[in-house]
């Protein structure tokens, strides 16, 4: 009776975080006028007062560092273990180079902002719940009070979005650029906090407040050009990081490109279970301009393993399917249109697909191997590169290609009597599966298995099980049990005698929409 009364009262605690969060999310479009406010160099929480302080600048002024937050014994640990070993296992493609800045900008970003300090903590203590680092005697104890923590710090970490958000309001998100960075960061792991603490439907208040803070960042400093652009804010946010390496990231630069990255991988994802075109879909064209001998701005195979532009096809199918979907309700549904445009998107898949094939990774490997990361491969450093040679990677980009595919064959068919393509494409899928290397990458084949998954054939269901049952070690992560529920689930309605042909209908089929990431 104790553990369950413990339990409702922190489900109680959640219930009014996601609350907090919707209101939040609302609150970001109501910002006041941003031309008579002062301008705002950056916000800092002082960890004494624990007040919010914003120092007015005066173009007489010179630049204000916001004092750092001095860690305790048991943040600086928390730290540590999330940068060490939690962090790898959520983001094993993110490998910034020591010249790039590497991961620093994580341990900075904590030392200045308390909210991602406690974002961390309730991360590291939910996975370590998840995962425990040991079994044996006394772990339901530790277990119990670590859930305590999870929640503590969790609301933490809201409190501190609050005040940063009312702060933003009162100085403007056009003179607060770092502040609003930090915010944008705090959401970002609260999000990855709710998808990964239980399967729920949760994540939409999260995403969407995400979502409103980045684009209206963007409105403000990304101006370049016809349309504002991911560039410009990295450029309005440059200054020295660190003597030696011209193109490190400072704090706020890595944070904004990475946390933006995640945030345009999720909504193209949640485009495909909210049934409609990816809300930020006017920044992608500067991903498809990206020259590919140059890393983007935001990098989404940085976070996926999956190169961006098989991301960015499965944001067009999204829009296909709603397209359909509105021209069927209306009656106006041309069966050639649809199948032009459904060719011209499998034609695509089909390029990147030869050029994959195509690649000859052997000279491109002896050209890039630089002195520090080959010592750092040999000594088996976490900080170093793959063991694997790059092309270990190209089976997750063919997994994606392969489930991009399932997907557009889906949206094609106007009936469930023709679905022999869809069993091949499934087919293709299992087999790029075989090809992985490195179990943590599963993590993120979440998406790609679940729907091979729900288009498998009775007799490809075994070898969706096997599949399965290696992402098992990962099931403790909402998403990864969530992609096998849905799966379940479809197979029993499709033993009833449904059809089961609409990816969003069945990412819904739980009783709440499923985002995959």
């Amino acid at each position: 009776m104790t553990q369950l009364k413990a339990q409702v009262k922190r489900s109680a605690k959640r219930r009014r975080r996601i609350a907090q969060m919707r209101t939040i999310a609302n609150g970001i479009d109501a910002s006041p006028d941003f031309g008579t406010l002062e301008q705002c160099s950056d916000t800092f929480q002082d960890p004494l007062s624990q007040e919010t302080h914003c120092p007015s600048v005066t173009p007489s002024s010179k630049p204000i560092t916001p004092p750092t937050i001095t860690p305790t014994k048991n943040g600086a640990a928390f730290v540590s273990v999330y940068m060490d070993y939690i962090f790898p296992i959520l983001y094993p493609f993110y490998r910034p180079y020591i010249t790039q800045g590497g991961r620093i900008w994580l341990l900075s970003l904590a030392m200045k902002n308390t909210g991602f300090m406690s974002s961390i903590k309730s991360i590291s203590a939910l996975i370590l719940r998840l995962i425990p680092a040991h079994v044996g005697p006394g772990q339901e104890a530790c277990a119990s009070k670590t859930w305590d923590e999870i929640h503590t710090q969790a609301s933490v970490a809201l409190a501190s979005m609050q005040r940063d958000l009312q702060h933003l309001h009162e100085r403007g998100i056009g003179n607060c650029l770092s502040s609003s960075v930090h915010l944008l960061a705090n959401m970002m792991q609260q999000l990855s906090f709710e998808l990964a603490i239980m399967p729920s439907g949760n994540w939409q208040a999260h995403l969407d407040a995400a979502t409103n803070l980045f684009e209206q960042i963007l409105e403000h400093h990304g101006k370049a050009g016809p349309s504002p652009q991911v560039s410009a804010v990295l450029s309005n946010i440059s200054h020295p990081s660190w003597p030696g390496a011209a193109d490190a990231l400072n704090t706020e630069q890595g944070a904004f490109r990475f946390f933006s990255s995640i945030l345009l991988v999720a909504d193209i994802i949640s485009s495909t279970v909210l049934d409609q075109p990816a809300k930020l879909l006017e920044y992608h064209s500067e991903l498809r301009r990206s020259d590919s001998r140059q890393k983007p701005n935001a990098d989404l195979e940085e976070v996926t393993g999956c190169q961006t532009w098989v991301l960015l096809a499965i944001s067009d199918i999204s829009s296909l399917s709603r397209w359909k979907k509105d021209q069927m309700i209306s009656g106006k549904l041309s069966k050639d249109e649809l199948i032009y445009q459904a060719t011209s998107l499998d034609r695509i898949l089909n390029n990147g697909l030869d050029k994959l094939g195509q690649y000859d990774n052997t000279e491109h490997i002896s050209q890039h191997i630089r002195p520090l990361e080959s010592l750092l491969n040999q000594s088996g450093s976490p900080y170093g590169y793959s063991y694997s040679p790059p092309e270990a990677k190209l089976p997750l980009t063919r997994i994606w290609i392969h489930a991009a595919r399932t997907y557009l064959l889906s949206v094609k068919l106007v009936s469930s009597t023709e679905t022999s393509e869809l069993e091949i494409s499934v087919e293709q899928t299992i087999q790029s599966f075989g090809a992985i290397t490195s179990s943590p990458w599963l993590r993120w084949l979440a998406w790609p298995l679940c729907v091979a998954g729900i288009y498998a054939s009775k007799e490809q269901r075994p070898a969706i099980c096997e599949i399965m049952a290696l992402v098992r070690g990962f099931n403790a992560f909402g998403t990864i049990q969530a992609a096998f529920d849905i799966i379940e689930k479809t197979w029993q309605k499709r033993d009833a005698g449904e059809t089961c042909l609409d990816l969003s209908a069945c990412l819904s089929s739980l009783g709440y929409k499923a985002l995959l990431v």
